[in-house]
């Protein structure tokens, strides 16, 4: 009896810390989708990433199109793959709404792993870029705001000092956009296996690119083969 009865309390313990950490990341979840500010993706553990990001999937079905922006942008700071498959296909619709808010959702998350994705972005065809406001028509330049996300990414601890400086140089001289089209065009292999401490600076930034409709994207322009 005595070791069944030690059984039974084994048993107990492992489903009450089991429960207790399932609370746990619900009322996480429940706090960061209010106060994302307070997520830490980058010290938070890779076991508790992905609890998180299980967590904050089996919401998105159940929640209205408010709930499901906000649990989207939490599951792309922590670099959920499937989130990003899925908005990388909804930024190259023919729906300008769609493609506009999935291009939106990029904008100021601060993850590496978001680079090529973005990259692609390098490559829009501008000419085909309008946004309806109040009536009003605005031409937009997601290329340019692609560039400006991928030099703010640029700027983490992952990355070696020379790029960083590099960089900064070449923004203080106005070369945002080329800078950042070349370092992508020189070090596209490192950013796509995450090895970014081995990005280094282009030899040469060009002072003009061919229009971006003549040129690859890393994916390709336009709508993007579903994988």
């Amino acid at each position: 009896m005595k070791k069944e009865s030690l059984f039974i309390l084994v048993v107990l313990v492992m489903v009450m810390t089991c429960e207790a950490q399932i609370t746990s990341i619900v009322q996480k979840v429940d706090r960061w989708y209010w106060y994302s500010w307070e997520m830490n993706e980058a010290t938070m553990p890779e076991a508790e990433k992905r609890e998180v990001i299980a967590e904050l999937r089996r919401r998105l079905p159940l929640g209205e199109q408010t709930d499901q922006g906000r649990y989207r942008y939490l599951l792309l700071r922590l670099g959920d793959e499937q989130t990003i498959a899925e908005v990388r296909r909804e930024m190259w619709s023919e729906d300008l709404t769609t493609a506009y808010t999935a291009m939106g959702m990029l904008q100021n998350i601060n993850n590496p792993v978001l680079i090529p994705v973005l990259a692609e972005l390098l490559y829009y065809p501008e000419g085909l870029a309008a946004e309806v406001r109040g009536g009003t028509v605005f031409e937009t330049r997601p290329s340019w705001s692609a560039a400006r996300m991928i030099n703010i990414i640029c700027a983490r601890e992952e990355f070696n000092s020379e790029v960083k400086n590099w960089i900064l140089m070449q923004s203080r001289a106005g070369r945002t956009y080329n800078s950042i089209r070349a370092l992508w065009e020189a070090n596209k292999e490192a950013f796509l296996r995450k090895d970014y401490a081995a990005v280094k600076p282009p030899k040469s930034v060009p002072k003009s690119f061919p229009p971006t409709a003549t040129n690859p994207s890393p994916g390709r322009v336009g709508a993007p083969s579903a994988k």
